[in-house]
């Protein structure tokens, strides 16, 4: 399981999060593919066929993308409103 997972954390979720921030605001359609992608690669990666998604998420310790982008979008803010983000902002 942990060789899957970590197939799973350097190929395929670096993917699905690239520009999280840039790309927070998109269509919901474009939201249920990205969701649509994660739940066939956790199927395909972790081979746990019979299981559900939410089922496989627990048995890999993953998170939904929607939760990890609402991570993400939070961890800029802090970093935003600590002053740590360059003059650039």
């Amino acid at each position: 399981m942990d060789a899957s997972r970590l197939l799973y954390a350097s190929h395929v979720r670096p993917r699905l999060e690239y520009s999280g921030a840039a790309t927070y605001h998109c269509t919901t359609g474009k939201l249920a593919k990205l969701k649509r992608v994660q739940r066939a690669a956790t199927r395909l990666v972790v081979g746990l066929r019979g299981t559900s998604y939410e089922g496989r998420l627990q048995a890999t310790d993953l998170f939904p993308i929607a939760y990890r982008r609402l991570k993400g979008d939070l961890i800029c803010l802090r970093k935003i409103l600590r002053g740590d983000k360059g003059p650039e902002l």
